[in-house]
């Protein structure tokens, strides 16, 4: 007990000013035990960010007592980041290029699939208010409609060959990984196949208008040139787009002009969109990055990001395991509880990090938490 206290809760002490011994002014503290907060993902809220319907001064201005909020007040949150980390180091391959086949988008095609993704998309609850659910059904079906006919008809494998084509290997290179660890795919065609398949697959109503498609290529683009730690937050992901330029959000009158809204139907509005985005980025591009790329840092390029095509990297994870057989062993899935009780070593996933001169470093961490039994049994099941 008191071993797990030590090593998952965080205890600090503050530093005095000085030879003060009773002032702590200076905001200091020293860690005395627990997981390093360098390593800890907090989520910080800025001063005076108030929680959606938090406002103390006007009560009839709840977000959450209106019955028009798509989105609880913490998944709603602008500061949030979206999980990059999760495209990286994605050592899956298929030979099949696209989505997942498991994914929404590939699903049997019927009216249920078009409403499931329409909620999906929206995070829309109809629960939170049946006006504004039966309007985005009503048009909202249609562009869902629209949307997975696009990606039946999108030919994935023939876009990243114009964009990312798989390079001409000579013989003499098939058994060098020095070879190999040049023929990275570039970012700028890396970000020029994903803004084709944006194109082809999301029909511009969509978005709903030039002005926001654009915003939304640029934010891809920028997305994947990011360094490694950097980060994109929902809010930056919204910057520029014109919610009222996005017909299927709202209401038309008999002229087919969209009316004058309200205040609360286009912070409404807005809310909606930015789970839109949100599905746009983590449960469209990013698996869409893992199934075609493998996407790794670097001893030459830093933190700076690079893009594999998944036969070429397969191609060099296995040339580098058969190096390092000497170095490290495999251990089997029904003999591992009882290595590990053989052992003062853990067990760890192998990462391989290439390097200037064309060799590969491995990197495996055997000090955390996967070298203890209860860990193997999360594991397993």
């Amino acid at each position: 007990g008191m071993r797990e206290l030590l090593l998952k809760c965080i205890v600090l002490i503050p530093i005095p000013v000085g030879n003060e011994e009773n002032n702590f002014t200076n905001g200091n503290y020293f860690q005395l035990c627990g997981p390093p907060l360098n390593l800890m993902t907090l989520q910080v809220r800025p001063r005076g960010f108030l929680e959606h319907g938090s406002d103390k001064g006007s009560n009839k201005r709840k977000l959450g007592n209106t019955g028009n909020h798509a989105l609880s007040s913490s998944k709603s949150d602008p500061f949030l980041c979206v999980p990059r980390h999760r495209m990286l180091y994605a050592d899956t391959y298929t030979k099949k290029v696209g989505l997942p086949s498991r994914h929404l988008l590939n699903q049997t095609h019927t009216v249920t699939l078009e409403l499931r993704l329409l909620e999906t998309i929206t995070n829309f609850k109809k629960t939170a208010g049946k006006k504004r659910w039966k309007r985005l059904r009503g048009k909202g079906l249609a562009i869902c409609k629209q949307l997975l006919k696009n990606h039946r008809k999108c030919d994935y494998h023939r876009v990243l060959e114009r964009f990312c084509p798989l390079p001409t290997i000579e013989p003499s290179e098939v058994q060098s990984l020095q070879g190999l660890i040049s023929q990275r795919s570039q970012t700028t065609n890396v970000s020029s196949f994903f803004k084709s398949v944006i194109k082809s697959v999301f029909p511009i109503e969509f978005w709903g208008s030039a002005h926001n498609f654009c915003i939304v290529l640029n934010g891809i683009e920028t997305f994947l040139s990011m360094r490694k730690k950097e980060k994109k937050s929902r809010k930056q992901i919204m910057k520029g787009i014109r919610i009222l330029d996005i017909k299927w959000l709202f209401n038309q009158g008999n002229s087919g002009h969209t009316k004058k809204r309200p205040k609360t139907d286009h912070e409404a509005a807005t809310r909606v969109f930015d789970s839109v985005m949100q599905w746009v980025y983590c449960h469209f591009l990013i698996p869409l990055v893992r199934s075609t790329f493998y996407c790794t840092d670097t001893e030459f390029t830093g933190e700076q990001v690079i893009y594999y095509r998944k036969p070429v990297w397969t191609r060099i994870r296995s040339i580098a395991t058969e190096k390092l057989r000497g170095q490290f062993k495999r251990v089997e899935r029904n003999k591992l509880e009882e290595t590990l009780k053989q052992s003062s070593l853990g067990f760890s996933g192998l990462r391989i990090l290439p390097k200037a001169n064309g060799n590969i470093r491995p990197i495996a961490l055997l000090c955390k938490q996967e070298r203890s039994l209860h860990a193997f049994h999360d594991i397993k099941t």
